[in-house]
């Protein structure tokens, strides 16, 4: 039931909605004995988050904070110290080829509050395929893993 629709008693919020949703996904899946979801896509999400951590570094860069960076393993050799086109580019070849995990240990190391921006777009299938065994690989990591992937199914 799409978000704002009038249901009997109103219409449906968000989180309503998203409930709604898993119970849905839930309910088909255990028909069809679905357990394991795998996801294939080498542009999910990569330009949304990489503009969340595009702003969250130039944010670092104003206030004098560089220091944070050393924890982000990810980001060696990112040279913030040149105009900001150049690490601009810098970024986004190495955005393009960490994995969804490393993306998301980059979100928490950089203390980006999913909270308070718009959460990357792979989180929301997460939350709404709830206990099923998920994975979202780049096409990268489909290569290297689709064999123990498939063994296991």
């Amino acid at each position: 039931m799409p978000v704002g629709e009038e249901v009997p008693g109103g219409s449906i919020g968000p989180e309503a909605a998203i409930e709604s949703a898993k119970s849905m996904i839930g309910a088909l899946f255990g028909l069809m004995l679905i357990r394991h979801v795998v996801v294939v896509d080498d542009e999910w999400a990569s330009s949304l988050d990489v503009e969340v951590v595009f702003a969250r570094l130039a944010t670092i860069v104003a206030e004098g904070k560089q220091e944070l960076l050393r924890e982000v393993k990810q980001f060696d050799g990112l040279k913030l110290d040149q105009p900001r086109e150049i690490w601009d580019s810098q970024l986004r070849g190495i955005w393009e080829h960490l994995s969804n995990e490393e993306k998301a240990e980059v979100w928490k190391q950089l203390q980006i509050d999913p909270g308070e921006i718009s959460k990357p777009s792979w989180t929301t299938l997460e939350e709404l395929l709830g206990s099923h065994d998920l994975a979202i690989l780049s096409l990268q990591d489909w290569r290297l893993r689709s064999k123990d992937l498939l063994l296991e199914a």
